[in-house]
């Protein structure tokens, strides 16, 4: 058998191996010829040395191959750790996720799809951030990812804040509340108003802004650790 220089050929030779072995290499009543395709020499002329290490290095990537399901998804420390952490928080960001567990983003994206194929967490992109959160947890969790992913914007979040605070403002008012130029303010608020998280409402040449009833039910409803994922930039 000519030497295999690749980890493909290794295990495609061990996989062929072990059929060999199973199915006694082609031999004995009954049993079906050799594959013209594969074209094997006789089992004895294998290198010993090469067939155990062939046998072992499948046998290694086989048990590696565990499939996952909704029952053992939560059986690895990682994806159980996201899957809390996304709980208390209502939802989270994939950096934000992927620091606090202290895994690299494409690490944390491969755990976090497992999750999402067991149908425990669900992904939505707001605002231009990858948002994760908790399926069951109904509408309000929903809302809770929306209105999060809007607020890692420090300018947005202190715009949206600040209109709690002082409804009916405009946007002369709280671009010099909160020291941002007008255009600033202006994009901030047209885009929180797009997305529901704002009311707008013409006051003669003036237009002024207010919560959302969505948004103020979601920003009071909030839990703790989502405040604080929402108030620390990404």
């Amino acid at each position: 058998m000519p030497p295999v220089t690749s980890l493909h050929g290794l295990l495609s030779s061990g996989g062929h191996l072990l059929d060999r072995l199973i199915n006694g290499g082609g031999s004995g009543p009954g049993a079906p010829g050799p594959s013209p395709e594969i074209g094997f020499e006789p089992l004895a002329s294998i290198d010993p040395a090469f067939a155990i290490a062939s046998l072992a290095l499948t046998a290694v990537f086989a048990a590696g191959t565990r499939h996952i399901t909704r029952h053992n998804v939560l059986d690895h420390d990682a994806r159980q750790a996201m899957y809390e952490y996304i709980w208390e928080t209502g939802a989270a960001h994939l950096r934000r996720i992927a620091d606090t567990l202290d895994l690299s983003t494409t690490n944390a994206t491969w755990h976090l799809d497992k999750l999402k194929d067991a149908g425990l967490i669900a992904e939505v992109k707001v605002n231009g951030y990858r948002m994760y959160y908790p399926k069951g947890g109904g509408k309000l969790l929903r809302e809770h990812c929306f209105v999060a992913g809007h607020m890692q914007s420090e300018n947005a979040r202190d715009v949206l804040e600040y209109v709690q605070k002082n409804p009916g403002s405009h946007q002369r008012r709280i671009a010099r509340a909160l020291d941002i130029n007008h255009g600033t303010a202006r994009w901030h608020l047209s885009r929180l108003a797009e997305n529901g998280l704002l009311e707008s409402q013409k006051e003669g040449r003036m237009t002024t802004y207010r919560i959302s009833e969505k948004t103020e039910r979601v920003l009071t409803q909030m839990p703790p650790l989502q405040m604080e994922s929402a108030a620390e930039p990404a």
